[in-house]
């Protein structure tokens, strides 16, 4: 019946690309240079205790928590969710985890570990640095939007200035 796409769907311009391409390679070097800050480079290792690799440990433990268990002190409180008794234990601090029946689990979801610190682990034997993997994930996702907006632009806009375009993303 109607076709909605517009008439003429103009390609990207080699002056559009290279000026997109120059604003990614910017956004790409401020995601590393605020995710892994200058002497904060990490190396891969075969032993790493960032929160996603320690749950890497777990999987490969066959559960889903964190294979560093807390101590029989820690575990022997009678309330082992009150702060001043934890420190009296000389048990680590986890921030970002949660102690439940005797393990510690990271709340934040396991998508890194399962797409990229697992495999990594498995296929290599080390561990991804985590701060490594916060950059690569962001980067992608810029990825990902900078391709819906062209497609979009390509579209819907087909005659929107350079200038534009590149103010877009």
């Amino acid at each position: 019946m109607f076709d909605q796409r517009p008439a003429r769907v103009s390609a990207i311009s080699r002056h559009e690309f290279l000026g997109l391409a120059a604003i990614f390679a910017g956004i790409v070097w401020f995601y590393g240079y605020i995710g892994i800050p200058p002497g904060h480079w990490e190396h891969f290792t075969r032993k790493n205790s960032d929160y996603y690799n320690l749950l890497v440990e777990g999987f490969l433990d066959g559960h889903l928590g964190f294979k560093v268990k807390p101590t029989p002190a820690m575990m022997a409180l009678a309330d082992p969710y009150d702060p001043a008794q934890r420190q009296q234990t000389g048990e680590t601090d986890w921030h970002d985890a949660s102690y439940y029946k005797g393990s510690y689990y990271l709340y934040f979801g396991v998508a890194p570990a399962i797409t990229l610190l697992l495999p990594v682990r498995l296929f290599t034997g080390v561990y991804f640095p985590q701060n490594l993997a916060t950059v690569l994930f962001c980067s992608g996702g810029y990825f990902c939007s900078l391709g819906l907006f062209l497609g979009f632009r390509r579209r819907y806009f087909p005659d929107c200035p350079t200038g534009l375009v590149w103010l877009g993303p």
